[in-house]
């Protein structure tokens, strides 16, 4: 769903460990399509690198909440943020508010599964 020049400059960046520069890239790219489901492969893409290789997860936990509200049929921007506030809730971010935000979206993530194999 992407175009060969956004891949191509993916990996360009990628292999030069630009991560940052990256997350605005994909931002980008997803704000400038109409179509929801590329939008939000690109935010979920751009989620992945701030939480994993910048290690800023309120922003990954953002970026995939956009992701979800461009293509909210889909399950990838929900099991994202679910792993975002694991991790969030692992490293002793003892926050009330973000726990019940995990419960209800581990509920949503398992219901929207389970609508999938029926």
């Amino acid at each position: 769903t992407c175009s060969p020049a956004l891949v191509a400059l993916e990996g360009l960046v990628r292999a030069e460990q630009r991560w940052p520069e990256l997350v605005k890239v994909l931002e980008q790219y997803a704000e400038a399509r109409n179509d929801g489901v590329a939008a939000a492969a690109a935010l979920q893409r751009a989620a992945e690198v701030a939480g994993w290789e910048l290690g800023e997860l309120d922003r990954a936990a953002d970026l995939y909440q956009q992701a979800h509200s461009r293509h909210e049929g889909g399950q990838v921007a929900l099991h994202g943020l679910l792993r975002v506030r694991l991790r969030q809730v692992g490293m002793g971010h003892d926050n009330r508010e973000m726990i019940a935000d995990f419960c209800a979206l581990r509920q949503t993530a398992m219901i929207g599964s389970n609508s999938d194999v029926q």
